[in-house]
């Protein structure tokens, strides 16, 4: 199982997702990832490797684009092992495209993320306000769904109360969306909220937020609801709509195994298995 990095801990939750169904079904799940969520090409060679190794029955991929395993997934359809697509999805037309497929996918319901999150900010504002939306690398689609969930929710009130003032994308990383949030404060200082596509920026925003003296003034939602994340909820500097990436893990192992099983490795017309995983808003009332 490919996944993204395990410095970010969605992913090492994801990776004892994986380990404990594995045990729980009696199989072996190897875990790969690279150290960086930048690193494309260490990503694929991971994949390859693990391809090549000849150790293998099937392979999960998480690829960090949407096109950069599409070479891998292909090698791995020609030596007959079943792929499936764990969380951030593949390019299906890229991959149709170059000949390959996959037996199944699972993730979060990203479009509902991104809409928990503008529901939750139309709570705490009932007489609208300024958002800003900080996606995660651009191209990726989860990022985009959740960004687009949160937009289309904020426009679907009709009232206009409610300004998307800046969208930009962050690349996942903590450092980058302190960055990026600080510039949108500096050019939006009445900014009311900030909705971010996943935790590891959302920190980096908490602290923009705090660097610019708005702490308590700006209302923060991130996603994922980590460990460091669920501390910040508790002292009340932010919410997260939580996702499961447990069960992702778990979920996708289940669609790979069945596959291996089964005996079916996948073919171009083959209608892959998809399955959505339910989130859940973490406030500091329910945070565990």
């Amino acid at each position: 199982m490919v996944l993204k990095t395990l410095s970010n801990p969605f992913w090492v939750d994801m990776a004892d997702g994986i380990q404990a169904e594995a045990e729980k079904l009696g199989v072996t799940a190897d875990i790969f990832a690279v150290d960086a969520e930048t690193d494309i090409d260490g990503q694929l060679k991971k994949c390859e490797d693990a391809i090549n190794s000849g150790s293998y029955d099937g392979l999960g991929v998480a690829p960090i684009t949407a096109t950069n395993l599409i070479s891998a997934v292909v090698a791995a359809n020609q030596k007959g092992m079943p792929v499936v697509n764990i969380d951030a999805k593949i390019d299906e037309d890229a991959l149709k495209e170059a000949g390959g497929y996959v037996v199944g996918f699972a993730t979060s319901d990203n479009h509902k993320v991104g809409a928990i999150g503008a529901q939750y900010i139309m709570e705490q504002l009932p007489d609208g306000g300024k958002v800003a939306i900080i996606e995660g690398r651009a191209g990726d689609l989860s990022g985009e769904l959740r960004r687009d969930g949160c937009k289309e929710t904020l426009e679907a009130d009709g009232s206009g109360k409610y300004q998307v003032v800046d969208v930009q994308p962050a690349d996942w990383d903590r450092q980058k969306a302190l960055d990026v949030a600080t510039n949108i404060i500096t050019k939006t200082p009445d900014l009311n909220a900030f909705f971010v596509a996943n935790d590891t920026m959302a920190l980096g925003v908490m602290q923009a937020i705090a660097n610019t003296g708005n702490t308590g003034k700006i209302l923060l939602v991130g996603t994922d609801a980590s460990d460091e994340t669920k501390e910040a909820i508790k002292a009340g500097n932010m919410v997260a709509v939580c996702q499961d990436p447990a069960a992702i893990g778990a979920t996708c192992l289940d669609i790979l195994v069945d596959a291996i099983k089964a005996g079916e490795t996948g073919s171009p017309d083959y209608e892959a298995v998809s399955k959505l995983v339910d989130a859940n808003l973490v406030t500091k009332e329910n945070v565990a």
